[in-house]
């Protein structure tokens, strides 16, 4: 008889800006936990392309060769195993904002073997605002500390400095968590991606709870990607 073994906490610590950092095994696999919310799992993990990580990297419009990736927010380094996995980028930069969180993934999900990666400890919001003149292709954003998604972050600012760190025909997807009562808010911050970008695609991914992950897809329009709702 086979038995399976019961999830158990591997490394537990905590943090100023995340709270309780935990890495539960269950067999294999790893999960980290922060703030009572699963937040990465290692990139072996069953059908990990198709919970949110892998869908927030089903891109819409096509991604060019060898891209430059910038992914705000690391967590375990889910993404950035998929993007390496998926796209053979030249360029995965990093901005993380909890030194923790990127010792964590270090030790416990395999972060070092990811090829052309640079992590930087910093915010976000900052990173996107800095004048630095490198500009990429995808950029990924999956920002939480714990369950607490950034003010700063839904603010059109931060999305007009976004913007301008992509490439002409570049992507960006973004992981929000919204209640089902929170239908006003989501609302207002598809707004403000649409007036920016010009366009916006949400998807939401099935739950259980009134609790549920909606990712959303904006695009930086080139001569070869025509606006959303034009495409052949």
């Amino acid at each position: 008889m086979k038995i399976f073994p019961f999830p158990e906490v591997v490394f537990s610590t905590s943090s100023q800006l995340s709270g309780d950092i935990k890495v539960v095994g269950d067999g294999p696999q790893r999960r980290l936990v922060i703030g009572g919310l699963v937040q990465s799992v290692s990139c072996d993990y069953p059908e990990v392309e198709d919970k949110v990580w892998g869908k927030l990297l089903d891109f819409p419009w096509p991604v060019s060769k060898d891209p430059k990736v910038l992914v705000l927010g690391l967590g375990g380094g889910t993404a950035v195993h998929l993007i390496s996995r998926r796209f053979s980028p030249a360029l995965i930069q990093v901005a993380e904002i909890d030194g923790a969180v990127i010792d964590v993934a270090r030790k416990f999900f395999d972060l070092d073997k990811v090829a052309n990666l640079k992590v930087e400890k910093a915010d976000a919001v900052d990173f996107v605002a800095s004048s630095s003149p490198d500009l990429f292709d995808l950029i990924v954003v999956d920002i939480y500390l714990g369950s607490a998604f950034p003010t700063e972050a839904s603010k059109e600012p931060f999305f007009r400095n976004l913007k301008k760190k992509l490439k002409t025909g570049g992507t960006v997807s973004i992981n929000r968590i919204f209640y089902d009562h929170e239908e006003e808010v989501r609302e207002n911050f598809k707004k403000i991606l649409s007036n920016i970008f010009g366009g916006v695609e949400e998807r939401v991914m099935p739950g259980k709870t009134s609790m549920k992950n909606y990712l959303y897809f904006v695009h930086r329009e080139g001569a070869n990607n025509p606006p959303m709702g034009q495409r052949s």
